[in-house]
């Protein structure tokens, strides 16, 4: 009985948000990486939140503007958009990824220090 009204603020939310539950480790494993689609990838760490976009073959910085609770995040359904990464004007010039046959390699930085870590798609 208690999980019916949990069950319906995550459909109510699921037209505004994506509901994520299961992640994957990355390479680091403060990274978590969530299947948002078939398209899609978000990964989050304490310090970023990027978007693997499998179609397009590019890889954006995204603000971080979703909700973590315990192992379920919401993430807005019209925030999927950012700067690619790398991009020297809105972005580190210094950040870069490059598509393999098995994944993503994603280099980016931030103030405190600098990443690298490979995603399996």
């Amino acid at each position: 009985m208690a999980c019916a009204p949990i069950l319906g603020v995550m459909l109510l939310a699921h037209h505004y948000c994506h509901v994520l539950i299961f992640a994957d480790r990355s390479s680091n494993p403060e990274l978590l990486v969530y299947r948002v689609d078939d398209r899609h990838r978000l990964v989050l760490g304490r310090d970023v939140a990027l978007l693997i976009d499998t179609q397009e073959r590019v890889v954006l910085s995204l603000h971080d503007v979703g909700r973590r609770w315990g192992g379920i995040t919401l993430w807005p359904r019209d925030a999927l958009k950012g700067v690619v990464l790398g991009d020297g004007v809105k972005g580190d010039e210094r950040d870069s990824y490059q598509f393999g046959v098995a994944g993503v390699d994603i280099q980016y930085a931030t103030p405190v220090e600098n990443y690298a870590l490979h995603v399996a798609l």
